[in-house]
């Protein structure tokens, strides 16, 4: 028995040896074969059987899921012997020609469909074409105007930069020449001795240099340089005062230092300058010590006196001490009243012990 692959319909094998020893007279049969296969075979068969493409067939040893191709023109004489395979083969040939003109005139009208709405838009493409070219314009312009706006900003800006660094510069130049003439009252960089020779300087000029530059940053620095230069020049102007003669020059002490005046010291210097401070202090501290000589001095010598005449009672012990005390002070000019006393009470006591002796 010879089994089609498709339907399982069975041919007897004297009707399949019959059809290839005899194809021309088996002609007849061949037509009752093909109606009894389509009447046999279900319609789901014959309907996966159709849409299979030409040179696609199940070969019988192998199971229906696993389709094999089979080289159409190799096994023509085949086709031909067997009357059967030959009849699918061509129909789904032609079946395939069919399908692939429609498949053809279906992309012709496809891209047909496509270029129609193109030719019928172009106008509105030209339309907007043109309203973009103006829009571009538009924005071309804006750009431009914008541009030299900014351009003209910039210009603005860099002008501005350029005055406000011509102005600095000149704060500064004006700046520098204060700072310069502060740093001429010192004697050291560090701007802690004041020069003596510039404590007595005019100050005029140099504070409306200062007054100049009041709006500038470094107004406060220099003010307070300027400020710290006032309070040592007069703190050197009270200290010096004290004495008969400069006492501070520069960084030291003056050799020759002599109070100048019958007046109590009080005077304490705290310019917040240690070193310098140290320095007036210590000028400040000499003048007391001989101001306390000067009052010892006037004490003692007050002793001898007893209103305006020599005290009666007076000894040559107290005038010796009294005397030794007024030559202790530095400024004799300061006790010149006690030195003339001490003369009267020395002509007392030798009157007197003249007259003892006799």
């Amino acid at each position: 028995m010879h089994r089609c692959p498709n339907c399982g319909f069975e041919l007897e094998d004297k009707i399949f040896a019959a059809s290839n020893e005899h194809p021309v007279s088996f002609k007849k049969r061949e037509t009752d074969v093909l109606t009894y296969l389509e009447q046999t075979a279900s319609e789901s068969e014959w309907l996966e059987l159709s849409r299979m493409p030409a040179g696609f067939v199940e070969d019988p040893s192998h199971s229906k899921d696993s389709p094999i191709k089979i080289d159409t023109d190799r096994f023509a004489d085949e086709f031909e012997i067997n009357p059967v395979l030959a009849r699918y083969i061509q129909e789904h040939k032609e079946a395939e020609k069919v399908a692939q003109k429609l498949a053809h005139e279906d992309t012709k009208n496809d891209l047909f469909s496509r270029k129609a709405p193109e030719i019928q838009n172009q106008p509105v493409k030209q339309t907007t074409k043109k309203r973009r070219r103006k829009k571009s314009l538009i924005v071309l312009c804006m750009a431009v105007l914008l541009l030299g706006g900014s351009g003209y900003y910039v210009y603005q800006a860099k002008e501005a930069e350029a005055q406000r660094i011509a102005a600095l510069e000149k704060d500064n130049k004006a700046c520098d020449q204060v700072e310069k003439k502060i740093k001429q009252f010192y004697l050291d960089q560090d701007q802690t001795y004041v020069d003596p020779e510039m404590v007595w300087q005019d100050r005029e000029a140099l504070e409306k240099e200062l007054k100049q530059v009041k709006d500038t940053k470094r107004y406060d620095q220099l003010k307070a340089s300027y400020d710290r230069l006032v309070e040592k020049t007069e703190q050197l102007k009270e200290v010096n005062f004290l004495f008969t003669h400069r006492a501070i020059q520069g960084d030291e002490l003056s050799s020759e230092m002599t109070l100048k005046r019958d007046m109590p010291v009080n005077l304490t210097v705290d310019t917040g300058d240690e070193a310098f401070d140290q320095l007036l202090n210590e000028a400040v501290r000499q003048a007391k010590e001989q101001y306390r000589q000067l009052d010892e001095a006037k004490q003692k010598t007050a002793l001898l006196y007893q209103g305006e005449k020599v005290n009666a009672r007076v000894t040559r012990e107290q005038y010796d001490q009294a005397a030794a005390a007024v030559k202790e002070v530095k400024n004799q000019q300061l006790v010149k009243v006690q030195k003339q006393q001490l003369a009267a009470v020395d002509q007392f006591l030798t009157e007197t012990e003249e007259y003892t002796i006799e």
